[in-house]
């Protein structure tokens, strides 16, 4: 299976997460939250085929990492896949939402101009202006926008599928009254799970977010599951761990 959304550096014993990804067979991109973090995953990483790490400022740090800004912008030449990155329009944040903004602006169009980037994009109430930016960038052609957890309106999941986005999943964006019409309205081709881990479930939730997808699209389990992790493999095959 694969993992295309999950914090191992947060776990209690981040290297020990990284090795063992293998003996579960679990292809992993392993998100980071400020770009310091992303050296010392990309060490842990080093000769496992099975965790990508993925270089990242989350929107939520933005406000006390602008030190970390120019560092982010310095490293992205080296890493293919960046996450995570985005907006969040939690109230607790609005003081630092023009700040997420430009930055957010400023990763898109580096990534757009170094080309061949794959992003992992936090949108938490703020799915609009997610998108907005996206569609402003002018080199948006040189990367391809997975919406990890989407939470926004149907109106806006049109948005994002016309976009070019594609979504990551987990256990608890299946839960609630919209949840079965927003997901029969993801492409499947544009469809990847996630853990989100360890702030939801684990490896053990991979499963079980797959039978439930599958009950929701009344599909067959081992055909989503076959589908998902093909999608995974078009994304991630080509994108070698950095030396």
């Amino acid at each position: 299976m694969h993992d295309f959304h999950c914090h191992l550096d947060l776990m209690a014993d981040p290297k020990a997460e990284y090795e063992t990804r293998g003996a579960y067979r679990v292809t992993t991109v392993a998100v980071t939250t400020t770009p310091r973090a992303w050296q010392q995953n990309l060490a842990w990483s080093k000769g496992n085929p099975w965790t990508r790490p993925a270089l990242g400022l989350h929107p939520e740090l933005v406000g006390q990492a602008q030190d970390e800004v120019g560092l982010m912008l310095d490293l992205m030449p080296q890493a293919r896949l960046i996450g995570e990155i985005g907006l969040d329009g939690s109230p607790h944040l609005a003081d630092a939402f023009e700040a997420q903004r430009r930055v957010f602006r400023e990763v898109l169009h580096r990534a757009g101009s170094l080309g061949g980037r794959v992003l992992s994009i936090h949108s938490r109430r703020a799915a609009g202006q997610v998108l907005d930016e996206i569609r402003a960038c002018p080199s948006r052609g040189g990367f391809l926008p997975v919406l990890h957890w989407f939470s926004g309106t149907a109106s806006e999941l049109g948005r994002a599928i016309a976009a070019g986005c594609w979504f990551s999943v987990n256990g608890s964006m299946l839960k609630g009254a919209r949840a079965s019409s927003l997901m029969a309205a993801v492409p499947l081709d544009a469809l990847l799970i996630e853990s989100d881990a360890p702030f939801r479930g684990g490896k053990g939730d991979l499963r079980a977010t797959v039978n439930r997808l599958a009950e929701m699209l009344g599909k067959d389990t081992a055909d989503l599951e076959a589908i998902t992790d093909g999608n995974a493999s078009r994304l991630l095959g080509n994108f070698d761990i950095p030396a």
